[in-house]
C-alpha cells in the first residue's frame, strides 16, 4: 500500500513521545509506510508484553482507524487530534449498538497508537461516553448442566466441568500448563487472564482424578515431541530468550495440548499449541442440540452459571449476618477476577432465595 499521513505532513522525532506535540506544527517531516507503522506497533505491543488477544484487538482498530484516515479528504491543517475526534464520533453515530468498553477499547488502542508508533500523545479528545447497559443473563438449571455435560466428548467435558467449577474464561482454560495445577494446595493458578491480570482460583476436588488423567495425556504428547525434535511450546514474556530450556520443559507443557502441530504467527516456529476455543465451541453447539439444550448453551454460560449457583450456596449457608450480600460478593467478585464491583453485583438478583411472601405475583390472587 501507498504512503500515508496521519497528520498532514509532519511527525516529531521518537524521543519527543512524553511530550504534547502537535506534529502540523513540526518542521522534520518524515514518511511512513502503513505495513512499516503496523510493523512498529506490533513490536511496541510485543516488547510490552501485551496478551495475544490484546494486540489483536488494537491491530484491528488501528486498521479501521487508518482505513478511515485515507478514505477522507483532509484539509493540510488537519491535525492529529481532529482526526482522531472525528473517527470517535463517527464510530459512536455509526455503531450507537456498539458496547460501551468495545468502542473505549478503540479509544485506547488508537490512542496507544499515536504515542508508541508516530510519538505524539493526543491531548484533548473526549473519549466514549455512555450509560453502561445492565444486564441480566440466562443461567442453566443444575440438571441442564449435568445433559451437557454427558454430550460432550471427553476433552471438551473436562474443560467444561473446569469452567463451571471455577468460573474460568474459555480463553484462560484451553491455555492451562501443567505448572498451573496445584494439587497439594488445591489451586489453580490462572495466568494472563482479562486486562493482563492473573489471579487464583480452587481446585474442585470432583475433578482431580480426571485432571491427573489430562496429564496422563498430555505427558505422551509431550514425550512424543521430545522424542521427534518437535518439542517446544510458546513461552510468554521472552522467557524464552533468557531461558531457552522453558518452552522444552515439562511444567510449561499444556494441559489441554492439541493433536497437530501448528506455526507460531510470532516466530514462524512450527510446534505444538493448545486447543482452540472454537473447538470447544463447535463442541458445544453439537452436544446442545444432542441434548437439546436452549440457543444460548454457550462455554461463557458456564462462567455466568458458577457465579449464580455459588451466591446461590453460599447465601443459603451463611448464618443471616449484616451485609451478607455484600460479603458475598466480594468473595466471588476476586474468584472471577472482575476489577469493578458492579459487574459483580449483577448475579446478585438471580441469587437471591425466593422469598413466599414478597415474591407473589398480582395474578395468583385471581
Amino acid at each position: 500500500m501507498g504512503f500515508f499521513w496521519l497528520d498532514g505532513f509532519a511527525v516529531p522525532a521518537p524521543a519527543q513521545v512524553t511530550q504534547t506535540v502537535d506534529p502540523i506544527h513540526n518542521t522534520e517531516s518524515v514518511k511512513m509506510k502503513r505495513s512499516e507503522a503496523i510493523k512498529k506497533l506490533i513490536e511496541a505491543m510485543r516488547l510490552q508484553t501485551k496478551s495475544r488477544k490484546t494486540q489483536s484487538q488494537y491491530l484491528l482498530w488501528v486498521n479501521k482507524y487508518l482505513d478511515f484516515i485515507e478514505s477522507r479528504e483532509w484539509g493540510r491543517g488537519a491535525t492529529s487530534k481532529e482526526k482522531f475526534q472525528a473517527f470517535v464520533n463517527t464510530s459512536s453515530n455509526k455503531t450507537p449498538q456498539a458496547s460501551l468498553s468495545n468502542r473505549k477499547q478503540a479509544y485506547f488502542a488508537i490512542k496507544y497508537f499515536y504515542r508508541e508508533v508516530i510519538g505524539v500523545d493526543v491531548d484533548g479528545v473526549a473519549p466514549p461516553t455512555g450509560k453502561r447497559d445492565q444486564k441480566t443473563f440466562n443461567i442453566l438449571s443444575r440438571s441442564q448442566i449435568q445433559k451437557l455435560l454427558d454430550a460432550l466428548p471427553r476433552t471438551e467435558s473436562l474443560a467444561a466441568k473446569l469452567m463451571y467449577g471455577t468460573g474460568m474464561r474459555i480463553n484462560e482454560c484451553v491455555a492451562l500448563r501443567i505448572k498451573d495445577i496445584d494439587f497439594e494446595h488445591r489451586l489453580i493458578y490462572v495466568q494472563e487472564g482479562k486486562g493482563d491480570k492473573s489471579r487464583r482460583v480452587d481446585l474442585p476436588g470432583l475433578l482431580v482424578t480426571e485432571i491427573e488423567k489430562q496429564i496422563e495425556i498430555s505427558r505422551r504428547y509431550y514425550d512424543l515431541d521430545q522424542s521427534t525434535s518437535k518439542g517446544g511450546v510458546f513461552v510468554p514474556y521472552m522467557l524464552d530468550k533468557k531461558n531457552q530450556k522453558l518452552s522444552q520443559s515439562w511444567e510449561w507443557f499444556w494441559l489441554f495440548p492439541h493433536i497437530r502441530h501448528g506455526v507460531d504467527p510470532e516466530t514462524n516456529i512450527r510446534r505444538r499449541h493448545h486447543i482452540y476455543d472454537f473447538t470447544v465451541q463447535n463442541a458445544f453447539k453439537i452436544a446442545r442440540k444432542k441434548a437439546k439444550l436452549p440457543v444460548y448453551t454457550t462455554p461463557h454460560i458456564l462462567r455466568h452459571c458458577y457465579a449464580t449457583h455459588y451466591l446461590e450456596k453460599v447465601l443459603a449457608d451463611l448464618p443471616p449476618i449484616p451485609n451478607v450480600g455484600e460479603f458475598a460478593t466480594d468473595l466471588l467478585r476476586r474468584k472471577m477476577g472482575h476489577v469493578d464491583r458492579k459487574t459483580t453485583d449483577i448475579y446478585i438478583h438471580l441469587a437471591m432465595p425466593k422469598n413466599p411472601i414478597t415474591d407473589h405475583s398480582p395474578i395468583s390472587f385471581l
